[in-house]
């Protein structure tokens, strides 16, 4: 997802999940509607975040800041869980026909929309038809395969697919996959857009939520706070078993990572997403905070814009590519960062070790500009507010373009900004700095979104404007693809056409500092969602 520092890490990593005292003796508990008497600090749970929310519809969220609200609002079909293995939610089961053209999802009974209002398979319908009419989020999920969606009865729902495509399931286990929305809450709240027409409560939604999540929202201020309240009705509480639920947690964004450090220091939040790792030595020495530094897939991209001379041009491309200091970029992210190679992180499925990278070679980039016929090229580069990372290798690569006579514009913008410039052509900058990581954890979920040809902004999702008709040609048969072994060699031919095509830069991957209280029990880190936070399982 774009600034959508959506991260996946290498299934590999798995046995890192646990961050803070998750105890595996826990006493039996009480049922989830259970009313204590603790201390009220005890009851409320402080987590920030570097970025916020511009909403909360998740039809149309597609940020980073959604993965430890979203999930514990809306729940969808299924969920993939920290081992990675494919479980349950709202369908207790399902099953594929043998051509794979046909997905059944058998769903839970009794379960409560947070107004009161039933689950069932017309609303869970409803909710995905409408995410793909209104075009933005994740709605590719289902936009692109899905031919129909039936609902035989109250508790079935069925997807027939255009053609087989091998990543439907995984791809359903997002958290940006859509969750379902009470139809009443929308019906209620649905006001007119600035052409007289149904908003289908999008402006509503954007700052309130009717889910059927173990999470309530209070109240909510787009991209600043949302606040959760329990929900006492979960159908999930007595498969949790927690003793002592959290009664009401506030999800905050705080950009800076020294204020972070300093709430999380003083006892005033309780978990932080957004302190530097070069912290984290410090922080170790203080006894009432647990940190791990963890390796992600979270990867720093700077992407060209591809329709615009003379980066539409090949070979300019590539010339900045070789032009770039990647052994510096790396250094400057400290402990735990990762070179790219290809576009997929290690332990994943699409990875391969053996696909070339481009390394700094100011004589080939000089030679290549020369051959485009390109002197005193002047580029305008894009970094968001609070990602000083982004300022930070644009820095070191100035340095290097200066002596190819490159003039590099380095320019600082906050996320709406970004957001509103990548949408078009003529609006985006020469060269953007942004994150990617999947948004579940397959090949799909990379490259397809930001090299399909047919996914441009601003519905899609590829934000350099790059096509290669050949490189769709082998998407498509990637995702029709059964057999692993003739997938991934489908997979790497397709990396090689984009690293020659150079539509942008992988500077790194991402180190994060996931720090929290000590008293912070039963927090387990999700290997593939970073960001991603159990709430029902937590407690102090």
């Amino acid at each position: 997802m774009q600034q959508g520092f959506r991260s996946v890490v290498a299934v590999a990593l798995a046995s890192t999940l646990l961050l803070a005292g998750c105890s595996s003796s826990r006493q039996q508990g009480q049922s989830g509607d259970q009313k204590t008497s603790r201390n009220p600090k005890a009851q409320q749970l402080v987590v920030l975040m570097p970025a916020g929310n511009s909403t909360l519809d998740p039809a149309i969220n597609y940020e980073v800041a959604g993965q430890p609200i979203l999930p514990a609002i809306y729940e969808a079909l299924i969920q993939l869980k920290p081992d990675g293995k494919i479980a349950p939610q709202l369908a207790t089961s399902w099953d594929v026909t043998p051509d794979g053209k046909t997905y059944t999802f058998h769903l839970r009974q009794g379960v409560k929309f947070h107004d009161g209002e039933p689950f069932n398979a017309q609303a869970m319908k409803g909710s995905i038809e409408r995410m793909v009419a209104i075009g933005q989020g994740a709605s590719y999920i289902f936009k692109d395969p899905v031919a129909k969606i039936d609902t035989p009865d109250e508790n079935t729902l069925v997807f027939t697919l255009k053609k087989p495509v091998s990543h439907f399931l995984l791809s359903l286990t997002s958290p940006w996959a859509g969750g379902a929305i009470s139809p009443k809450a929308i019906k209620e709240n649905e006001t007119k857009d600035s052409k007289g027409n149904p908003d289908q409560a999008q402006e509503w939604l954007k700052t309130h939520a009717v889910g059927t999540g173990p999470y309530k929202v209070k109240d909510s201020v787009a991209s600043d706070s949302t606040t959760l309240e329990r929900n006492p009705d979960w159908w999930g509480w007595a498969e949790v078993n927690n003793p002592s639920p959290i009664e009401k947690i506030l999800v905050k964004s705080v950009a800076e990572a020294s204020t972070q450090r300093l709430m999380l220091e003083k006892g005033e939040a309780d978990i932080t997403f957004g302190i530097k790792v070069t912290d984290a030595a410090d922080l170790k020495k203080n006894s009432d905070i647990v940190t791990q530094p963890v390796a992600t897939g979270l990867a720093r991209i700077l992407s060209f814009n591809n329709a615009k001379p003379p980066l539409n041009d090949r070979r300019v491309r590539q010339a900045l590519s070789y032009s770039f200091p990647y052994a510096e970029a790396l250094a400057s992210y400290g402990d735990g960062a990762k070179r790219i190679i290809g576009q997929m992180p290690e332990g994943m499925f699409g990875y391969d070790a053996k696909l070339p990278v481009y390394n700094t070679d100011l004589e080939k980039a000089r030679q290549l500009l020369s051959e485009a016929g390109v002197n005193g090229l002047k580029l305008d580069y894009l970094w968001v507010t609070g990602e000083d990372d982004g300022r930070k290798v644009a820095e070191l690569w100035q340095a290097n373009l200066k002596k190819l006579g490159v003039d590099l514009n380095i320019k600082e913008g906050s996320y709406s900004t970004f957001k509103e410039q990548m949408n078009s052509p003529k609006t985006m900058p020469d060269v953007a700095a942004h994150y990617w990581g999947p948004d579940y954890p397959d090949f799909s979920a990379i490259v397809n979104l930001l090299y399909d040809g047919r996914l441009q902004q601003p519905t899609g999702t590829n934000l350099s404007f790059y096509q290669n008709k050949q490189v769709d040609e082998l998407l498509d048969k990637i995702g029709m693809e059964t057999d692993d072994k003739q997938r991934a060699a489908l997979a790497s031919q397709a990396q090689a056409l984009i690293l020659q095509d150079a539509p942008d830069i992988w500077v790194a991957y991402v180190p994060q500092l996931i720090a929290s209280r000590k008293e912070v029990q039963g927090y387990v880190r999700h290997p593939f969602f970073d960001w991603r936070v159990n709430y029902a399982e937590i407690h102090k």
